[in-house]
């Protein structure tokens, strides 16, 4: 595999893959910038994808354990939005229509080589969650809806602005049409779920 042009698409998914491999290594790298080596620190990361394709090495290799996480991410993505469509709507048509819809979007197939931006398929399970701490309670839905923001940000710090205007604006829309749902107890779950969310991805905050 070759690394191609830094801005062609070859580039991109050489440079995903190179990703994961230096968290193998401590934050520094000595290979880029010979000899006097380069941080990390502040390198862009996908930590969730990397520990996918860490785990994915050791049995069919760097390449194809970064294809794999490729297509993971349309598969989760269409099957997560099923989930909420369904959930929604009561119509598995509807539901299969509209993961098909989300998870073959314009903004997915454009970036096919930044496997950080393509894995939004936390983002359905964030507002799926949502609704269900909003209408049904239950400690495991607002659980559920916190993990599912720290795998968004896990992913892609920058998903976690997607993540929270979707969640904003069901948020207000619920205020608006579901008022009857809205008690102290849904008020202190949304600010547990922010709490825990914030809490799930501090450590990785800094590095």
């Amino acid at each position: 595999m070759t690394c191609g042009s830094s801005s062609g698409t070859t580039g991109g998914c050489a440079r995903r893959c190179w990703s994961a491999w230096t968290r193998t290594t401590p934050p520094t790298c000595s290979i880029r910038f010979y000899p006097q080596g380069v941080s990390l620190v502040y390198h862009n990361f996908s930590w969730l994808n990397s520990a996918i394709w860490l785990l994915l090495q050791p049995l069919c290799g760097w390449v194809a354990a970064c294809n794999v996480t490729f297509l993971l991410s349309f598969l989760l993505t269409g099957y997560s939005t099923y989930l909420l469509v369904s959930y929604l709507t009561h119509s598995q048509t509807a539901a299969f229509v509209a993961g098909l819809i989300f998870a073959f979007s314009p903004y997915h197939l454009s970036h096919f080589n930044h496997p950080n931006l393509i894995s939004v398929q936390w983002l359905p399970l964030c507002i799926l969650f949502l609704v269900r701490t909003v209408r049904e309670r239950g400690w495991h839905n607002v659980l559920l809806c916190a993990l599912s923001l720290v795998l968004t940000g896990l992913s892609r710090w920058q998903l976690l602005v997607f993540a929270g205007i979707l969640m904003g604006l069901y948020v207000g829309y619920s205020l608006l049409f579901e008022r009857e749902h809205w008690r102290r107890w849904t008020v202190v779950a949304l600010a547990a779920i922010v709490l825990t969310a914030f809490l799930g991805v501090l450590p990785h905050c800094s590095r």
